[in-house]
Order: structure tokens, then sequence, then C-alpha cells
């Protein structure tokens, strides 16, 4: 992928005025728009995925940023741009902070992996403080570019793992609020691929069983998921450091069991 391609200088506009959510949809589209990869979109259609991809949920993180995206049929390549709004606006942050920098992704339909995989390098990037605060100190277009495309290549980028050392990953997750928490950690890290499964807590089971059923009350319905991830080995202990301090949160260090084993043999991949 060329990012200087996808990320085109004309997509970027600094000291935008805009008052809301809708606004900042239409000047989405309309930068993009000026890359010519989107050469052939009808803008209208733009704005529509654009606004049902809003209604999902908002797409405003914490800090002041948000990455706005969607999907198009027909489209040859990812279209990525930036705008600055230094006033902020309501875009229903996560944390229901004015919005103030904005990042957005126009994908192709049909590659929902690798748009899943620049969702996470971007959001990255806009993590680190440091990183955010390089990017808006820049003063032009050209500067903001430069900024933004060192630090996301420095994160790693859009390139793919060398090597094929890798480790297997399971996580059993009792807790729903740190599902999203481990599966954030995991969707960030450069290499992984990830399935979920649903599960069912062995009391459901138990109840069942002719021998033990006056042990047991009738099952209550509980939540179970199972993460399953292969992870680069030279990346291992940084996520199982992380793994740890989540646990270390938990009452008894209960609800979180983290399983890890080497591979001796992996090949082909699986979607997102």
């Amino acid at each position: 992928m060329d990012l200087q391609k996808i990320f085109h200088i004309d997509s970027i506009e600094l000291g935008a005025d805009l008052a809301d959510k809708s606004s900042v949809l239409e000047k989405v589209a309309d930068l993009a728009l000026k890359n010519p990869i989107m050469k052939k979109q009808d803008r209208a259609r733009l704005v529509t995925a654009l606004k049902e991809r809003e209604d999902l949920a908002s797409t405003g993180f914490t800090g002041g940023i948000a990455i706005p995206h969607c999907v198009l049929s027909g489209l040859e390549d990812f279209v990525l741009g930036m705008i600055s709004v230094p006033g902020g606006l309501d875009f229903k942050s996560l944390d229901g902070s004015p919005t103030r920098f904005f990042v957005f992704i126009i994908a192709p339909q049909d590659n929902r992996k690798l748009h899943i995989k620049l969702l996470a390098d971007i959001a990255r990037v806009l993590k680190s403080k440091d990183n955010v605060e390089k990017i808006s100190s820049a003063r032009t277009a050209e500067e903001v570019r430069g900024a933004f495309l060192s630090s996301l290549e420095m994160y790693g980028g859009m390139s793919s793992p060398q090597g094929s050392e890798s480790t297997f990953l399971r996580v059993f997750v009792q807790v729903e609020e740190r599902f999203n928490e481990v599966l954030e950690l995991l969707s960030e890290t450069e290499g992984c691929q990830i399935m979920v499964l649903e599960g069912n807590a062995a009391s459901r089971y138990f109840n069942a069983m002719p021998l033990l059923a006056s042990f047991w009350t009738p099952a209550e319905d509980t939540f179970n998921r199972l993460i399953f991830a292969t992870v680069p080995k030279k990346l291992t202990n940084s996520i199982l450091g992380k793994l740890e301090s989540i646990i270390e949160t938990l009452e008894n260090k209960t609800g979180l069991l983290v399983i890890m084993n080497e591979i001796s043999y992996i090949s082909g991949g699986i979607e997102l």
C-alpha cells in the first residue's frame, strides 16, 4: 500500500470552521473526493455511507479524537484524510468531550481485513499524546501529512510482519467490562490473527446432569467468551505483561484466564 498515494495532500484541512457532526461528514466527503482514487465515486453516496456508519456507533473516541470511516463498493484503494477544528464540536465522543481532530478512512468494500488493520494502526498513533502533539503543532498540510505518516510508519504502518515464529494465545473472559479492553489490545498488535467464540459456564451443563442436578440451581445467563489469537513471538512478553495488568485489577484475579503456547507450525490466515 502506497501511503503517500492514499493520503493525498488535498485531503487535509486545518482550522476548519464546522459546527456539528453532519457538517464534519459533509467536509469529509468533499476532502475525500479530492483524491484521484475517488474520481468515479458519487458524493451523495459517500455522505450516506458515512452517516450510516455513524448511526451504528459514534467514531468519536476520547481526548478530542475521531476516526470517521466507511466502505464503498467499486473503490480501488483506501483514501485517508485529516481535519482539525480548533474550537472543537460535539461528535458524541466516548468521554463526552469536544472533538478537535479527525482522521478519516474511506475503504474498499472487499478489503475488510486491511480496513480493520488500518483503523487499529491509526488508533495506536492517535493514542500517543506525543504523536498528537507533533501532528497538531504542524503548521501546513505538508507538515501534518509528514508527521502523521512518520508516526504511522514508526508503529508498523501497513507492513506485513516478518518471520513465522508465533505463539498461540487463548483468553477466557467472564468479565464483560474487560472483553473490549483485551480485544482492543490484540487488534492493535501488528501481526495478530484473532477469532472470538461465545461460550457457556460449566454450571449450565452440570445442572443438566442427573447425578449433579441437586447441587445446582438453574443456570443464569453469564458472560463467557474465548479469544483465540496468533501472536508474533517477539511481542509475546509485551502482550502478556499488559494482560497481567488487567488481571491484577480483578477481584481475586477471577474472570480472566490467559494461556500462551508456542506454535511449531502455522500456515494460512483467517478473515477478521
